[in-house]
């Protein structure tokens, strides 16, 4: 195998050594299985791992267009309680069967694929609301919910969760906690590790863990902030609890366009400097602007830089009216309220039009998402469009912005002509790396580590992943729990 650059440690196939399974075939861990979970939740047809095995990275959907299948898991069980969680944790470390958590499969980074065979315990069936303690503010649900249908259930009882992920129709509680989710709305209401008052899990030997509820207080290391981000390679999470917002019942939507991306970046940096908290803010480029309202009715062009303040009538009108003085003084244009509108009602149903285009040979389409502090958002923006503009098309677009910084999602699309897809998609991320690493960003995939970022994550972590492997082998000495994922 060929030494490999950074970029091709961040996401190529050819990369990856699947181990043949030790499993496959296995009667008497099939049987063990059945006694846990019953004959109806326990599954090993090649046709149901194989689709469990898949994800909607690019090198997914490339190696399905060339007819190369990926390798499965060896079973599929469905929980319904965490004490049958337990007892498969303690068959798993026994044989030593990998056991690959799963919620709803809309990874773009390998985070489900199975190295070494093993089986995929889909949590779609611990899918409840537990309780709402209205008082608090905290709902408690279990891992499996559909993060829509925990929404729109706090919406009918007039709260919010505040969080919303690209993949926010077809994602799951545990996903977003196991991925450190940021959502868009990270501005106002934090990201999901923000929003985690506690949890129950189970661990590698069966044990199942609670940390308490209650205020944030110094009482040594958070167990919490540990689990969150782990992407399944320490514990399965079973149970959040989660803090709540009382439903904003005034909504202001501002819309500005913009000459330059500069201007929209100043623009946006005074706004969280000056103390706003839109609940929202994008900055869209010119070609993000024509891609994102190709099919609406509306006839924009430029720098769109689209906002949404929530919460009291007199805070919104403040904050409104404050965003719309800076705006002025950075020569935005407003262009109402309706672009802004559009943006809110259309804004998860990009993440996933890209599927068509993977039907046709030699078209990739990838998505690169980037952390910068204020001081290094445009060099990173510039940079990375020099670097890739030649040979790919891209669009951009700022979001989730703090008083530090914020963060830069381009789409790239290309069709191949004399190299192969994989060559073509090795060739950009091999761009990218070296654009982004010199120009003072950070690699902030939004749908976690996995398999395909693993590299790029140990070499930002530095020394620190050296650290997180004797914490991995300390709590999973059989390496049982996704393994390969986040480099472990």
């Amino acid at each position: 195998m060929r030494k490999t650059t950074p970029g091709h440690r961040q996401c190529l196939p050819d990369t990856v050594i699947k181990m043949p399974s030790r499993f496959k075939g296995n009667v008497e861990i099939f049987h063990r299985l059945k006694e846990i979970f019953g004959s109806n939740r326990v599954r090993n047809s090649s046709v149901e791992t194989l689709l469990y095995a898949q994800d909607i990275s690019p090198e997914s959907l490339i190696a399905r267009r060339a007819g190369r299948a990926a390798s499965g898991a060896d079973f599929i069980v469905r929980p319904v309680a965490v004490e049958e969680i337990s007892r498969l944790m303690r068959v798993a470390s026994r044989w030593k069967i990998p056991i690959l958590p799963y919620g709803a499969g809309t990874s773009r980074r390998g985070s489900v694929a199975p190295l070494e065979g093993g089986i995929v315990c889909d949590m779609k069936r611990m899918n409840r609301i537990l309780s709402i303690d209205d008082e608090s503010l905290i709902v408690s649900a279990q891992a499996g919910i559909l993060g829509e249908h925990l929404e729109h259930e706090l919406n009918r009882k007039g709260f919010t969760l505040g969080h919303f992920p690209w993949n926010f129709r077809a994602s799951t509680l545990g996903g977003w906690v196991a991925t450190r989710s940021a959502g868009e709305a990270l501005t106002k209401y934090g990201g999901i590790a923000d929003m985690v008052v506690s949890m129950q899990a189970v661990l590698p030997d069966g044990s199942i863990v609670k940390t308490r509820t209650a205020p944030r207080s110094a009482t040594g290391p958070d167990f919490n902030r540990l689990l969150t981000g782990s992407e399944g390679t320490l514990a399965i999470m079973t149970r959040v609890k989660l803090r709540i917002h009382v439903r904003s019942r005034s909504v202001a939507h501002l819309s500005f366009r913009f000459k330059k991306f500069s201007d929209g970046v100043l623009a946006a940096r005074q706004m969280l400097h000056r103390g706003l908290r839109p609940s929202t803010i994008h900055l869209f480029d010119k070609s993000e602007t024509a891609e994102f309202f190709a099919d609406s009715k509306l006839r924009l062009s430029g720098n769109m830089l689209l906002i949404t303040f929530e919460g009291h009538e007199s805070r919104t009108e403040m904050e409104s009216r404050i965003a719309e003085a800076i705006c002025s003084d950075y020569g935005g244009d407003s262009r109402g309220e309706e672009p802004s509108q559009y943006r809110m009602e259309h804004r998860f149903s990009r993440a996933f039009r890209t599927s068509p285009a993977f039907s046709r040979k030699g078209v990739i389409i990838d998505t690169i998402e980037i952390g910068a502090p204020w001081s290094s958002i445009q060099n990173v923006y510039e940079s990375l469009a020099k670097a890739l503009s030649k040979r790919f098309e891209i669009c951009a677009f700022l979001s989730r912005p703090t008083s530090q910084g914020a963060a830069l999602t381009f789409t790239i699309t290309a069709k191949a002509t004399k190299e192969s897809d994989i060559d073509l998609h090795k060739n950009l991320w091999d761009k990218a790396v070296k654009a982004v690493q010199s120009s003072g960003g950070a690699f902030i995939p939004t749908s976690g580590v996995g398999l395909r970022g693993a590299g790029l994550f140990a070499e930002q972590m530095g020394a620190a992943h050296n650290w997180l492997k004797e914490v991995k082998v300390e709590i999973d000495p059989n390496r049982i729990l996704n393994p390969g994922k986040l480099g472990l």
